[in-house]
């Protein structure tokens, strides 16, 4: 969620979706996640948790990376960014072992929603800057 969000969503709510339905899977076969979870997690709600989306991957017989990513993974500098963000969730779920997974999902989605914001204001702080250092056009 920390990058491309839309994207993320979409790209986690159709693999999920053709994987499930490669391997004959209906939503409710997953008996570690709720179905409520991965009913959110295809129509494109939520992306799911680390703990979750393991679960899920365990089940498919994927990587994560191929649950979340799709099966074209490469290493370009957006797929390393993406991994950067993952390990991050995996460590902070680590630092909060007594919250409940949907507990967890929600402490991160406040942490994402905060960076999001951060990068907002840079992009419109720099956009500022640049408007203000350009010169004045003569009349």
């Amino acid at each position: 969620m920390i990058l491309d969000v839309p994207i993320k969503k979409i790209a986690i709510s159709e693999n999920l979706r053709r994987l499930r339905e490669q391997r004959k899977l209906n939503q409710k076969a997953f008996p570690r996640v709720s179905y409520r979870t991965i009913q959110n997690i295809e129509a494109g709600i939520k992306d799911g948790g680390a703990a979750e989306l393991a679960e899920i991957a365990e089940k498919l017989d994927v990587s994560i990376d191929e649950l979340v990513f799709g099966p074209d993974i490469g290493t370009s500098q957006v797929m390393a960014e993406k991994e950067a963000e993952f390990d991050a969730k995996l460590r902070l779920l680590n630092l909060i072992p007594e919250l409940s997974g949907e507990q967890a999902n929600d402490f991160l989605l406040v942490i994402q929603t905060a960076i999001a914001a951060n990068r907002a204001a840079r992009t419109a702080s720099a956009g500022n800057s640049d408007s203000q250092n350009k010169p004045k056009k003569a009349r």
